[in-house]
């Protein structure tokens, strides 16, 4: 996630991350405004498919949101 920011997030924006506890799960969501870079830099989508295996490792799950101008993932991870 935080290499994720490094490389997409608008660095004059605030990234919101938000933990939290809903029944049998740990939610953990970021959300950030996209940067110019984002538009500029061509992914091959290794990062979000490496939190992908690791969320299911822990039988959790991975849901994405995105825009020209926004992100937010979602982890769900079993506890």
């Amino acid at each position: 996630l935080a290499s994720n920011v490094k490389k997409y997030a608008d660095s004059e924006s605030p990234v919101a991350l938000t933990v939290w506890k809903d029944g049998d799960f740990l939610v953990i969501e970021q959300r950030n405004r996209l940067g110019n870079a984002f538009t500029e830099v061509e992914s091959n989508g290794i990062g979000l498919e490496s939190i992908r295996k690791i969320v299911g490792h822990y039988k959790g799950d991975m849901h994405i949101e995105q825009s020209t101008e926004f992100f937010r993932i979602t982890l769900q991870i079993s506890l």
